[in-house]
């Protein structure tokens, strides 16, 4: 990691991480099967004031590779088991705003992510890819002691579409020790590249799963509701209450038989679910 002060008001930052991994565990009949894993990424970051507020742009890149081989041996075979090398790469860019007008912080920015696949054999036409546009805005407005946030953002997919996203929320310090806090925002999860376009034979257990084109992203409501009591500076009390309403959950369906034979599984968007509770703690 490497920083640069280039003046008072510019810094420049670089970050680069990597990592090879190797896992070996026994698979029956005395082979084992070995699992590498080798990834690299990095980003480049620009910081400075502009127009009363703060600038910044930055650019990130990730690279992972993954192979699956066996050997009866410590060491694989090349060219055994399913030795396909699978390649995944993502190329990055954001800028953003950020500036103080009066009582309201307002946060503004654009970001572009380019995508792709490479696996052999088990994604349709062995790869795929998408491109990602985000538009984000976020104001926080601070009245007294009652801190109000309100923000939206719009995620515009080449593969699967767009979805827009709010949320709003307030926190109130009612004192030194009492702080309450509640939250509605609304989120989603996107269709992986694997459960649009993965396809997987297995003729032993006569069946296949295929991906689906047309799956639609997971949505959700989140509402949280939170208070805390802090009688001293060195410890406090939060209770949590959440309630999630998730729709168009993804996951894998039989179709029945496909024209092979072999039994058609195919990810589909099914119905909702609802996840609720409460989360005490004590932070000391």
């Amino acid at each position: 990691d490497f920083r640069y002060r280039v003046s008072e008001q510019t810094e420049v930052r670089v970050n680069l991480q990597g990592a090879r991994e190797r896992q070996r565990w026994p698979v029956g009949g005395g082979y084992n099967g070995f699992i590498d894993n080798r990834s690299l990424q990095g980003l480049a970051e620009l910081e400075r004031p502009l127009a009363g507020g703060t600038a910044r742009l930055r650019g990130f890149v990730q690279d992972f590779q993954y192979e699956y081989r066996q050997a009866a041996a410590l060491l694989p075979i090349a060219g055994s088991a399913d030795s396909l090398m699978q390649h995944e790469q993502l190329r990055r860019a954001l800028a953003s705003y950020v500036r103080d007008l009066g009582r309201h912080r307002l946060d503004l920015g654009v970001q572009y992510s380019a995508r792709r696949i490479t696996s052999p054999g088990k994604v349709e036409g062995n790869r795929a890819s998408d491109h990602v546009v985000e538009v984000f805005a976020r104001d926080a407005v601070r009245i007294g002691t009652l801190l109000i946030t309100g923000g939206v953002r719009s995620t515009n997919s080449s593969l699967w579409g767009t979805s827009v996203n709010t949320s709003v929320g307030a926190a109130w310090e009612a004192s030194t020790q009492w702080r309450a806090r509640a939250t509605v925002a609304r989120g989603f999860r996107a269709p992986s590249f694997k459960e649009m376009r993965y396809t997987f034979l297995n003729t032993g257990g006569g069946y296949t799963i295929v991906g689906n084109d047309a799956l639609d992203p997971e949505s959700s409501w989140s509402t949280s509701a939170a208070l805390t009591y802090a009688p001293a500076s060195h410890v406090a009390f939060d209770v949590e209450a959440y309630h999630n309403a998730v729709s168009n959950l993804i996951d894998t369906r039989l179709q029945g038989l496909g024209p092979d034979g072999y039994l058609r599984y195919q990810n589909v968007n099914i119905a909702e679910a609802v996840t609720r509770g409460v989360k005490p703690s004590v932070i000391w």
